[in-house]
């Protein structure tokens, strides 16, 4: 591309090149033309109905979820949302929506009210599992890959906020793996999809779908005193806890003992500005903030301010990463490459740390 020039469509443009944009204007006009001639959409449609079509595909799979609970000595009212995962009933939705309640009523989008069973829910993911029976015509959602989403991407909420069903909301991908311990939920041990797309009471529970129509995320939270920061669960974390829900009865949480964090271009000043000799190659990693006593970490000679650069292998660059990595087999022994700053010395370390389950 040269300079003080763009190129659309094959056209070279000036800045204020009149000529050349007339002649971009009558190409684009006879291209939309020329397909609402062909008999299909036009590509002016196409572009109007593209949010339209997203929601339509998923519309059927969409349900609103209604209990009661009792909290302090009172029974007050929950409303959230919800999606059909399977034809057989099973419905994805937040675990802080039906939580203290055995079932729940669940709205269709055709109107049908059905009795739902909590089967399953796990606090710290907010992932809750319902079954309905005897519903007519049962449409699963389609689930797309929450891997696969890019910063920026249109992203779309669906659900019932404030009890207004189907109500569609729209905005981007705002960030990915926003980590919960930058949101003061670090015993989560999660990370989220961030997004400017309005999620209010309500919505919890409700899919964020793509401009396909797949399902990538569960509408879970947003920023309390902020606008345009809300939070939603991605869809491949969501399904593993499913899938530890039906096979263990619970999620199962592997632990090392200690906490971790990302080394931000901060902290690696600070380190090199407080510890002489601190290897200047160093410019990425995680470092250990605490240990606790007798954890799998204490007893394979972690200390708070191990730098962790590689784990099985692999190199270490967020703490998102170790999280992924431990994965829910309890007693699997992961191998370290450590980096131990000293005031003398620098250590490289290679060590062993067997997981155990969180008590």
């Amino acid at each position: 591309m040269w300079a003080g020039r763009a190129i659309f469509g094959g056209v070279a443009l000036g800045v204020g090149s009149n000529v050349a944009l007339a002649s971009l204007s009558r190409s684009h006009t006879s291209m939309c033309e020329a397909m609402s001639d062909s008999g299909g959409p036009s590509f002016r449609q196409q572009l109007r109905y593209t949010i339209s079509d997203a929601v339509e595909r998923v519309a059927a799979s969409v349900v609103s979820i209604s209990c009661t609970k009792n909290e302090m000595w009172m029974t007050v009212g929950v409303a959230g949302s919800g999606f059909i995962i399977d034809s057989d009933g099973t419905i994805l939705t937040n675990a802080h929506v039906v939580e203290g309640s055995s079932e729940v009523l669940v709205t269709l989008q055709d109107g049908q009210q059905l009795v739902g069973r909590v089967e399953n829910y796990d606090s710290l993911s907010d992932v809750a599992i319902v079954k309905i029976k005897g519903g007519k015509s049962l449409h699963a959602a389609t689930l797309g890959k929450s891997s696969d989403l890019r910063v920026g991407e249109w992203i779309i909420a669906y659900g019932s906020p404030g009890e207004l069903k189907d109500t569609v909301t729209v905005g981007i991908v705002s960030a990915l793996l926003r980590q919960s311990s930058e949101l003061g939920l670090g015993a989560r041990r999660m990370s989220y999809i961030q997004t400017d797309a309005a999620i209010n009471q309500g919505n919890s529970g409700g899919p964020l779908i793509n401009l396909d129509g797949e399902v990538v995320g569960i509408s879970t939270m947003k920023a309390a005193y902020l606008d345009g920061i809300s939070f939603a669960i991605p869809i491949d974390l969501a399904m593993d806890m499913v899938r530890q829900m039906q096979k263990y009865g619970c999620v199962r949480r592997p632990h090392l003992g200690m906490k971790i964090a990302t080394i931000s271009p901060m902290v690696l000043a600070e380190l090199r500005s407080s510890i002489p000799g601190f290897p200047p190659e160093l410019k990425r990693g995680v470092i250990i903030t605490d240990v606790s006593p007798s954890s799998p970490a204490s007893k394979a000679g972690l200390q708070g301010g191990d730098i962790i650069q590689e784990v099985d292998g692999s190199p270490i660059v967020e703490a998102g990463q170790i999280y992924n990595m431990l994965g829910d087999e309890v007693g699997r022994r992961i191998s370290m490459k450590v980096v131990r700053a000293g005031q003398r010395r620098t250590q490289v370390l290679n060590v062993t740390v067997k997981t155990e389950a969180i008590q």
